[in-house]
């Protein structure tokens, strides 16, 4: 009987290592994948923090790591939009349905514009995610454009990650150029690293819970979300000192610079059109005091994992905006690209933002009406695939 158990005993371990390494070795030639396939959160808002939004919010990922529709099997008559930036493209706070790239897609595929698109159907797709800027952006593109058999449109949405990633570092003259790691940009690659122990970091626990996501559709569900959100306008409003000057933002405009014009050209080798969205964002200046207190963003340091008692005024960061939004436009320009500018056209503007820079769901939807404008100023020539 000893004997029995010690042989089932090996035998179990070895199945199990054999099992592990087919996993390392399967999970190795996977795509990249800034939002897990199949991933689908829901999320109810606390109404408090969140007065102008939906009460639930649900956050859906396709099976190509996109926020959005499933795409078409059949590439044919198929004009694809790729959709990058950080949180306000992201609008994780949003519902599905009220996105502006969501939006979008329903504005392109009226009969008027798929007329003019020359198309039969149009996909837009999200890997916009909460704190991808220029930098990593240009890493995301580098890969997912690989991916993809036809791009024909990118729009990026990029610049405030930029300026809030340089105030958390005390705007240093000379900031530190960081290249960015595929670990800390996307969710699921082929460069993602396992563990043998704990057991959730093994190669088998992560197709475990791919599977998950593709057979079961499981559904994750938070209440009383904003929580976070609320500390973070809190400890705003309490700041012991408020900044209103900065050192000369030069070198972080000439970061940004470089990396929007390689963002640029791999969108341009890969055959898309470009559209740089200058990101707008909720100015101060026009705000009554209760519309001010939403505000939460210019701290230095970081917020999100410690207690922040220094911030950047409202002034500056708008200052900071405009110069990142005038560098956007002349290197759009310069390198074949367009730029859309929408921050006069979002008003009234406390209407349209829920804070310093992500849209309620009526900033949503002008986004995607300019957007949507834009794409179809320049239709397609090429005549339609049979």
């Amino acid at each position: 009987m000893v004997s029995w158990c010690a042989l089932a005993a090996a035998l179990l371990f070895m199945l199990c290592i054999v099992s592990e390494a087919a996993a390392r070795f399967f999970l190795a030639r996977s795509r990249y994948y800034v939002w897990p396939p199949y991933y689908c959160i829901e999320n109810h808002l606390n109404a408090d923090v969140f007065p102008g939004l939906d009460s639930k919010a649900v956050f859906r990922v396709n099976s190509e790591g996109e926020r959005g529709s499933e795409p078409p099997r059949s590439k044919n008559g198929l004009y694809r939009i790729l959709v990058i930036g950080g949180s306000a493209a992201e609008c994780y706070f949003l519902d599905q349905e009220a996105c502006w790239s969501m939006r979008l897609e329903r504005r392109l595929n009226i009969p008027a514009a798929l007329d003019a698109l020359q198309r039969t159907r149009v996909h837009v797709g999200s890997v916009a995610r909460s704190g991808i800027d220029c930098a990593k952006a240009t890493l995301v593109l580098r890969r997912v454009c690989r991916q993809h058999e036809k791009i024909d449109t990118v729009v990026m949405m990029i610049g405030a990650a930029e300026v809030l990633s340089w105030l958390r570092n005390g705007a240093p003259e000379y900031p530190e150029l960081e290249l960015p790691e595929p670990l800390h940009v996307f969710e699921s690659s082929p460069e993602q690293r396992f563990a043998w122990f704990p057991p959730k970091r093994t190669a088998l626990s992560e197709l475990f819970r791919i599977l998950d996501r593709r057979f079961v559709r499981r559904k994750l569900r938070r209440s009383g979300v904003g929580t976070s959100v609320a500390r973070l306008r809190k400890m705003r409003q309490q700041a012991k000192t408020v900044k209103s000057e900065v050192t000369a933002p030069t070198a972080m405009l000439c970061n940004f610079e470089k990396a929007l014009e390689s963002c640029i050209a791999i969108c341009k080798k890969a055959g898309a059109r470009v559209l740089v969205v200058a990101q707008p964002w909720l100015d101060a200046n026009c705000l009554t005091k209760d519309e001010e207190s939403r505000l939460w963003f210019g701290a230095e340091g970081d917020p999100h994992s410690q207690s922040v008692s220094t911030y950047y005024s409202a002034e500056v960061f708008s200052q900071l905006m405009m110069q990142v939004n005038s560098v956007a436009a002349r290197v759009a320009q310069e390198n074949g690209a367009e730029i859309v500018q929408m921050q006069s056209r979002l008003q009234p503007p406390a209407a349209c933002f829920y804070d310093d820079a992500h849209f309620t769901p009526y900033g949503a939807a002008i986004v995607a009406e300019i957007v949507s404008n834009t794409v179809l100023q320049h239709p397609v020539a090429s005549p339609l695939k049979n």
